[in-house]
This record gives structure tokens, C-alpha cells and sequence, in this order.
């Protein structure tokens, strides 16, 4: 049988009978026994309670004393019924009839039990039992192995429900009502598209020091009966206004959870704020970590941006493969690489990843070919010299009404006898990123646009070239003539040298590079 430690002593991991209970005669009848082991390490004094345990509809629990301050020397046995949530037991009346048994492991059939006579359980007596069962000196006769095996049986006599009625929420019927509406949002999201949703100022203003602002101080929302929100996505405002009318919340996905945070960020609504929180923390994973510390930093987290941070140290040599960590925005993969706790066997996995990351082209969720998984880590060397030339001439410019649209732009240039291939190139490459920030906007996490070779340097940064092998630094970092043009790379190459030199003198080199990381543990609640 299985054991449980429960303070400093095992005991055997409880077994129920009668499941459901046994019927006598209209009652219900149940019994629940407790073998505890090593009785003579058990602490006095203190109350040692079973795990728990189903009957009748409710969760109880088996309870013992070995000694209490008024009876220092006697067993004490108690029968409760547990509140598993707030005021679930409120309403609630059971009589119960109890017999508490000391079962004999020496001698089969000599146990030891009293009957107590039948009680009400209810939310305010929700535990009854026996103070005094038996003196611990005569317990000896009882106790095999030191061990001992106790029982308790009861019978449900009587049960009264006098349930709470429900009370349903009067402002439901309110949300995004036109009835009794005295404010108007006119909601615009990303597309330009436009909503018009309803509510009530003395509701929003009691629910958000901002909406009380907004409404109640003078700002011109005050003497205006529509307010216009741009940038704002429609299904998140009326889940906002649910809430605020209802206090439920219903978060589906993390684009939901971003699009909600972000309003409940802006007008303090705080419940909400946290539960957006928690729905990330709770579907933290490979692919999203790193779009959920970049929220968490952006709306100072504390909390989730520890938890996304432990969760990528743990696990930083799997993230080190997965496409998701070249989406990263790079002040979040700083904070990643600068942390000396973290699960990687080798800096150089840590700098090839900086290098694919430099490199990386994000389009359609598809790597360029130059940014393939397989790309060697030098490739920044033969991309970024490379320039085009052309003695094409262009025309001086373009119809104002074509300036307006870059695909009638291209059109037009396409018909154009001097028009070149660089010029055709560069208008199709910002339709591409056009349509890409489009299709990004349902997208979690959404990746990060912007200079990779500007954010580079502060990158590199973090990698710990001295503790590389020397060869790799010579061939894979000295020998990449791009990654050593990126500020402030000679020093670090120049570092990682001195260090493989003067290995005997480690103080040489004031700085945490020289120091492998250390492995981060998992902590087990």
C-alpha cells in the first residue's frame, strides 16, 4: 500500500468502505478506517488530520489528537465535514450518529470503540467527536508495529437542504443595452472597422477610477454622450463591459487574453488585468514564452515575467531549437541571456542562436531561404556585403494618384520602359510586410519587426565567449567578418583571447562571461 508522509510519521494511505455508503433500514452508513505507522514518532499536541474523503454528497475528514492541553494523555477522535469552497455548506443540517473505534492489531476482534449519540452537522458545528477515547498507556495493548489502525463509522439519520436561491444578476440585461444608455463608444479597431456599443456612466464610473475620471471631472467625455476608442478590439471591449456589468470573464485563447489585458490595463479595471495574467501563466509553453514575457514586461508583471523566466532557464536548450525563440523580441532574449541560471550544455548553441535570430526573415511563417533551419552560422558574412547595381533610370515621379497605392505603383512601373528591378523589388517587399502585419494581428505571440542588426550588438553581448573552445572563437566568431564589424565585438573576441591565455590568472577579466552558467533546478511544490 502506498504511503503519505504526514508529519514526520507515515501513515498508510486511507481506504474507504462501503462506497456510497450502506443502506440500514433508510440510512445511510459509512466507515473509514486509518492505519497510521510509526505511532511513536507522531507529535502531540498537534491535529493530524486524513486526506479527505466523499460521503453523502460532501467532503469529510478524519481527525486525531495524540493529547490535548486539557487531556494531555488520551486519544482524541474527531469526524468533520470539510468547506471545500466558501459557504458551500451554508443551509446544510446532517444528524449523524458516530462510533469511533480503536481497531486491536494484536488480537482480532478486541477493538475498543464508543457510540456517540447522534449530532447536527451544520456550517457553524461542522466537527464533532471524542475528546477522551482512551488513555495513551492503555493504547499499548492495541499498537502492533507500531502501528495503529483507527475506524470511524457513522450513519446519516437525517439530512435538510435548505438551499440558498439563486439570485441572478439584474444588470445582465444591461450589457451593450440601448435601455437606459446615457454613454455611446464608438469602438475602431486595427482594420478601420467601426462598432457602436451601449452602457451606463454610473456603472462604468463605479467600476474604474479612470471611467470615473473621465466622466465625472470635467474631461469633454463628461458633456459628451459618445466616446470614440481607436486601436481597439470590439470583442475585448464587450467582454470588458461584461464584466463590469456582470463580474464574469471568459477568456478563450491568448489573443483574447492580450486584446482584454490591455483594456483592463488602460481603464485600471484590475480583476480582470490579473485574470488575463493567469491565463497566460497557466498556458505557458514552448511556442509562446517568449510573446508572454514581452506582455508580462510590458504591463510589469512581476509575477508572470518570474514565471516565464524560470520556465525559459529550465528549458533553454529545447528553446534554443524552436522557431518560436526567432520571433523573440530582443530585449526580452537579453534578459534570457543574461540570467546565470539556465539549462544550456554548450555557448556556442546560445551563439549560433543569435546569429540565426540576426539573421532570421520572418514572411508568411516561413523561413527565407538565406534563414533556413540549416543555415551555417557564418551567414551573415555573405548577406550583408552584397549590394545591387543598376544604371537603370527612373522616372522623376510618379502620378500623385499612384504614390497613394503601391500596387498600382508597380503597375505602373512595370509598363514603364525604365523602370528597374531594384525599384519593382523594394515596392513588393512592402506589400509583403503590409500583408504580413495584417495576417499578424489574430496571431500569438505576434513576432517582432525591427532592426536585428541594430538589436545585434546587445545580443552578443550576453554570449560568453571565454568559456567557448578556441578553435570555434578562431574559425566561427573571428572568422565572420559581419559579426565581428558589429560594435563592440573586438573587445569581446579580444576578452574571450586574453582569458584562454592567462587561464591562471582568472581575475584577469573582470566580467561574469568567464563563468559558465549555472543549471537551474526545477522546484517541486
Amino acid at each position: 500500500m502506498a504511503h503519505l508522509t504526514l508529519n514526520k510519521y507515515n501513515c498508510n494511505e486511507p481506504t474507504q468502505s462501503g462506497q456510497g455508503g450502506n443502506t440500514l433500514g433508510g440510512v445511510l452508513t459509512y466507515s473509514y478506517r486509518w492505519k497510521i505507522t510509526n505511532w511513536s514518532e507522531v507529535q502531540p499536541f498537534m491535529e493530524h488530520t486524513s486526506p479527505s474523503f466523499g460521503a453523502d454528497g460532501l467532503q469529510w475528514v478524519f481527525k486525531f489528537y495524540k493529547g490535548r492541553q486539557k487531556n494531555p494523555q488520551a486519544l482524541s477522535l474527531y469526524l468533520g465535514i470539510l468547506e471545500t469552497t466558501p459557504g458551500c455548506l451554508r443551509g446544510i443540517r446532517k444528524k449523524v450518529g458516530i462510533i469511533f473505534v480503536l481497531e486491536n492489531l494484536r488480537t482480532r476482534g478486541m477493538d475498543f470503540g464508543k457510540m456517540e449519540l447522534p449530532v447536527w452537522f451544520c456550517d457553524k458545528h461542522s466537527t464533532w467527536g471524542e475528546e477522551n477515547l482512551m488513555s495513551l498507556e492503555e493504547m499499548d495493548r492495541f499498537i502492533s508495529n507500531d502501528t495503529i489502525s483507527l475506524l470511524v463509522k457513522f450513519e446519516i439519520h437525517e439530512s435538510i437542504i435548505d438551499a440558498q436561491p439563486i439570485i441572478n444578476n439584474p444588470f445582465d440585461k444591461l450589457v451593450n443595452s440601448p435601455r437606459f444608455s446615457d454613454i455611446k463608444f464608438r469602438v475602431i479597431d486595427s482594420k478601420s472597422r467601426e462598432k457602436l456599443f451601449y452602457a451606463h456612466k454610473g456603472i462604468l464610473a463605479s467600476s474604474s477610477s479612470v471611467f470615473e475620471a473621465m466622466l465625472t471631472n470635467g474631461m469633454k467625455e463628461t458633456f459628451e454622450d459618445e466616446i470614440q476608442l481607436c486601436q481597439t478590439n470590439h470583442s475585448a471591449f464587450l467582454s470588458l463591459l461584461k464584466f463590469i456589468y456582470t463580474f464574469k470573464v471568459n477568456i478563450t485563447s491568448l489573443c483574447d487574453a492580450e486584446n482584454l489585458l490591455a483594456l483592463a490595463d488602460r481603464f485600471a479595471i484590475v480583476p480582470v488585468r490579473e485574470e488575463c495574467l493567469r491565463y497566460f501563466r497557466l498556458e505557458l509553453n514552448y511556442d509562446n514564452v517568449w510573446g508572454i514575457w514581452a506582455i508580462a514586461e510590458k504591463y510589469s508583471c512581476t509575477k508572470t515575467s518570474t514565471t516565464c523566466r524560470d520556465f525559459v532557464a529550465l528549458n533553454l536548450d529545447t528553446l534554443l531549437e524552436k522557431q518560436s525563440t526567432l520571433h523573440a523580441d530582443p530585449n526580452i532574449l537579453r534578459l534570457a541571456l543574461e540570467n546565470d541560471e539556465a539549462n544550456s550544455n554548450s555557448e556556442e548553441k546560445i551563439y549560433e542562436l543569435v546569429v540565426r535570430w540576426a539573421n532570421y526573415s520572418y514572411s508568411s511563417d516561413t523561413f527565407s531561404p538565406k534563414n533556413s533551419t540549416n543555415t551555417q552560422v557564418d551567414s551573415l558574412s555573405t548577406t550583408s556585403s552584397q549590394s545591387s547595381s543598376s544604371t537603370a533610370s527612373m522616372p522623376s515621379e510618379l502620378p500623385e494618384s499612384l504614390n497613394e497605392n503601391l500596387e498600382d505603383s508597380i503597375n505602373y512601373l512595370q509598363l514603364t520602359d525604365n523602370a528597374d528591378t531594384g525599384t519593382l523589388n523594394e515596392l513588393n517587399k512592402e506589400i509583403d510586410i503590409e500583408n504580413d502585419e495584417e495576417d499578424d494581428i489574430d496571431k500569438f505571440p505576434k513576432p517582432w519587426r525591427g532592426d536585428r542588426l541594430a538589436a545585434l550588438p546587445s545580443l552578443l553581448n550576453c554570449v560568453r565567449f571565454p568559456i567557448m573552445k578556441k578553435q570555434y572563437i578562431c574559425e566561427k566568431v573571428d572568422g565572420n567578418p559581419t559579426i565581428m564589424a558589429t560594435d563592440g565585438m573586438k573587445d569581446l573576441v579580444i576578452e574571450a583571447y586574453r582569458h584562454h591565455l592567462m587561464l591562471e590568472l582568472p581575475s584577469s577579466v573582470a566580467s561574469n562571461r568567464v563563468n559558465h552558467r549555472r543549471r537551474k533546478m526545477k522546484i517541486i511544490d
